[in-house]
C-alpha cells in the first residue's frame, strides 16, 4: 500500500471520528440544555406552588382579621347601643324623678297623693295601731292627708309618726334624699310597707322595662314615658285643698 493511501484512509478516519465526536458533543449539548430547560420550568412551578401557598395564606390571613374586624366591629356597635339605651332609660327615669319632684310642690296634688299612698299602704299592712312616718318638711300635709284618708281606713289606729322621719328632700332629683310619699309601720317597727315615691319609680320602672326597651328607640318611646310616669304618678289627678 502506498504512502498517500495511507495518508488519506488517516485523513478518513480522523474526519470520522471528529465527526462522531461532534455528533456526540451536539447530543449532550441537547440533552444538558433539555435537561436545564426541565429543571427551570420545575423550579418556576415550585416558586408558582410557593407563591400560590404564600398568596392562599395571606388570603385566608386576611378573611380572618376581616371576620374578627367585623365581629369586633359588631360587638362594639352592639355595645353602644345598650349604652345608649341605658343611657336613655336613666334619662327617662329621671324626667319621671323630676316631674314627681315638681309635684311634690304643688300642695294640693301632693297632698292629694300622700292620701292614697297612706289608705294603700295601711289597708296592705293590715295592723293596728299604725304610724305614717314621712319628711319632716311633709308632716303638716301628711296630716292633712290623713284627715281626708281616714273614711278609706275604718277603724284602724293610724297617726302620725313623731319618733322617726324619712330622708329629707334633695335639692336635685341626682342627690341624696327622698323624693316624697310615706313608710307605714306597725306599732313595733318590725313591718313595714315603703310607699315613698321613690319607691313607687322603682316598680313603675321594673313593671315597665321590657316596654321600654323594646320601644325606647321607637316612635312609641313617647307613649312608653307617658305610661311610666302614669304608673308612677298613680294616676293622680285630683285636688285637695290643705291650709297654708
Amino acid at each position: 500500500m502506498s504512502q498517500d493511501s495511507v495518508s488519506e484512509k488517516v485523513v478518513k478516519i480522523c474526519d470520522f471520528i471528529l465527526n462522531q465526536a461532534n455528533q456526540k458533543a451536539d447530543e449532550v449539548i441537547r440533552r444538558a440544555e433539555e435537561e436545564a430547560r426541565l429543571l427551570k420550568l420545575q423550579e418556576v412551578d415550585k416558586e408558582l406552588d410557593r407563591m400560590a401557598e404564600t398568596f392562599r395564606k395571606k388570603e385566608v390571613d386576611v378573611r380572618q382579621k376581616t371576620r374578627i374586624a367585623l365581629s369586633s366591629a359588631l360587638n362594639e356597635a352592639r355595645l353602644q347601643g345598650l349604652n345608649a339605651r341605658d343611657e336613655a332609660l336613666v334619662a327617662v327615669v329621671k324626667d319621671v324623678k323630676e316631674t314627681l319632684f315638681a309635684l311634690t310642690k304643688e300642695k294640693g296634688k301632693y297632698t292629694h297623693v300622700l292620701s292614697q299612698l297612706i289608705v294603700e299602704a295601711v289597708l296592705e299592712l293590715k295592723e293596728s295601731p299604725v304610724f305614717i312616718v314621712c319628711r319632716e318638711e311633709d308632716t303638716r300635709l301628711v296630716k292633712w292627708a290623713l284627715r281626708g284618708a281616714r273614711k278609706s281606713l275604718g277603724d284602724v289606729d293610724v297617726s302620725v309618726s313623731t319618733k322617726e322621719h324619712l330622708a329629707a328632700a334633695p335639692a336635685t332629683v341626682s342627690d341624696i334624699g327622698c323624693l316624697g310619699g310615706i313608710v307605714a309601720t306597725n306599732s313595733s317597727g318590725l313591718i313595714r310597707v315603703n310607699n315613698t315615691l321613690d319607691r313607687r319609680v322603682e316598680l313603675a320602672v321594673s313593671a315597665l322595662l321590657p316596654e321600654l326597651r323594646d320601644t325606647l328607640f321607637t316612635p312609641e318611646a313617647e307613649v312608653a314615658c307617658a305610661a311610666l310616669n302614669e304608673s308612677a304618678e298613680m294616676h293622680f289627678d285630683a285636688e285637695a285643698d290643705p291650709e297654708e
